[in-house]
């Protein structure tokens, strides 16, 4: 048994090791670019060190000159690829070379060698595309690409247990995010600061130590699809202070954050306080208050706490008889106040306290809401995250309005990935949103579960390579390194990845 001291040095190796290593603040997203653009000027250096006090204008301050990094034209996983998985490099350049080397980097020999295959992409861009497909070599250790006129890549490892670490370094991060710099974090009510309410613990989301109940129930839904999708990847071994309980410690972090939202439902009205947010005065002094009861706030709470009760019931009875009496308690506020909530909002939560329950009053309003809506292309999230739910329970369902959910479902996830093979980055596409790629991703991985598509297998792996470099920058993606639900979603295809790898 680990004692309090070791817990938190493994905690803080892991997060120190891992995320620097293989990305994660982590795969995520968005700020993908270089940290400084390719230029033929000089760089001022951040280094530069002037006293305001003695400078004039005659005097020459000292500048740092150094030399410009170059961007790549060959476009690589710079986390690795694992021996036996497809392994594939994009080239994106004006000149398409012929044939391409894998060079070891430790002997500076070539290793293998094949041809370079030219692509057309609909993107509207000067630069013409290929890529290298060298799926067969096998052979473990550290590479790098080189082809003419071209140049070569950056260094990338192929090696077992990437996915494995990847995972673990995912965790990692999400872990990072709790907010335990109090014991007790007093806050008043933006809008009446004469009242106050204990707030500590739950997820950062954002500067300022924000804490946001939306997203944190987007995450824990995404983390409780991880569990119940591919339950055998994940361990109760990261080296937590909870490691060793008999529960997964991606769902002991779903229960953190439940801990944390139970602190922000009303108990008198049932309703949800939005979020801990930082607001400023007139003086331009910031703050941080807790924000008033919302509708959208109390539904998603209501959501993630009837299927959190549905999930963590085989491992903890009582926490799940505490979910489902918070989320019953939300239900009512939200038929008390029917008229200002979001149809598909109320949709949503209704499928969760079904499936939770299976009492009828729910199964009414979801036929309600699917008459006139089942046959429509679903684009919000809340909606397609209460149609996945509706066709997976157990309980009794209507299977025409099932059949219509699926069949656009399904064509909706063949579009992207019909718009990720063409994508010169096989994703769809490398300009969107990385947050928007992200749910893409976990989309074409629900459907994938439910009819296992080969070809989807491979889309699913084209996006993690995108995130870990393979992309117009060449860089791994961090900027979505506050956000939960992007940890959750990239653990979603490493649970997978990882499972796969192990056969």
């Amino acid at each position: 048994m680990k004692n309090k001291k070791g817990e938190r040095k493994t905690i803080k190796d892991m997060l120190c090791k891992l995320l620097t290593v293989f990305l994660l603040p982590a795969l995520i997203l968005s700020g993908c670019g270089n940290n400084q653009a390719v230029t033929d000027k000089a760089v001022v250096s951040e280094k530069v060190s002037v006293d305001e006090k003695t400078l004039h204008m005659l005097d020459e301050p000292e500048i740092l000159y150094e030399p410009v990094s170059m961007k790549p034209s060959i476009y690589v996983d710079l986390v690795g690829y694992v021996p036996n998985g497809e392994k594939v490099a994009v080239i994106e350049a004006g000149i398409i070379p012929r044939r391409f080397e894998i060079v070891d980097v430790k002997t500076g020999k070539s290793v293998y060698s094949g041809y370079v295959h030219e692509r057309e992409c609909p993107e509207d861009d000067e630069t013409l595309s290929a890529i290298v497909d060298f799926s067969d070599f096998t052979a473990e250790g550290t590479y790098y690409i080189s082809a003419d006129f071209i140049g070569r890549s950056e260094n990338f490892d192929i090696r077992s247990g990437i996915y494995e670490d990847l995972l673990k370094a995912n965790f990692g991060g999400l872990y990072g995010l709790r907010d335990v710099t109090d014991k007790s974090d007093i806050l008043s009510f933006e809008s009446n600061a004469d009242v106050t309410l204990d707030v500590s613990g739950g997820w950062i989301t954002g500067e300022g130590r924000l804490k946001d109940v939306c997203e944190g129930c987007l995450a824990m839904q995404d983390l409780m699809l991880c569990i119940e999708y591919y339950p055998k990847a994940f361990s109760d071994d990261y080296g937590t202070e909870t490691s060793g309980n008999k529960i997964p410690d991606i769902l002991d972090e779903v229960m953190f954050e439940a801990e944390w939202l139970l602190k922000m439902q009303n108990p008198e009205t049932g309703g949800v306080y939005t979020s801990v947010s930082v607001v400023g005065n007139e003086k331009g002094e910031q703050k941080r208050v807790i924000m008033g009861e919302t509708t959208r706030a109390t539904a998603y709470f209501c959501s993630s706490m009837a299927k959190l009760s549905y999930v963590v019931k085989k491992y903890d009875g009582s926490f799940s008889t505490k979910c489902i009496e918070a989320a019953n308690l939300a239900w009512k506020c939200l038929e008390a106040n029917k008229d200002l909530v979001d149809k598909t909002q109320m949709f949503r939560a209704a499928v969760e306290m079904y499936r939770a329950t299976g009492y009828k009053v729910y199964s009414r309003i979801i036929d309600d809401y699917l008459k006139d809506n089942a046959n429509k292309e679903y684009t919000e999230r809340i909606a397609l995250d209460g149609a996945i739910t509706y066709m997976a329970t157990t309980r009794s369902t209507n299977k025409q309005y099932c059949t219509q959910l699926m069949e656009q479902y399904m064509e909706r996830t063949e579009n992207k990935s019909n718009a990720s093979k063409e994508s010169r980055y096989l994703v769809e596409s490398g300009d969107r949103e990385e947050a928007v790629l992200l749910r893409n991703l976990s989309e074409i991985l629900i459907v994938n579960y439910i009819i296992s598509n080969k070809e989807y297998g491979t889309i699913e792996e084209n996006y993690l390579h995108y995130f870990c470099g393979r992309n117009p920058e060449n860089k791994i993606c961090d900027s979505l390194k506050n956000s939960p639900d992007a940890y959750a979603q990239l653990m979603f295809l490493l649970g997978k990845l990882t499972l796969m790898s192990s056969k």
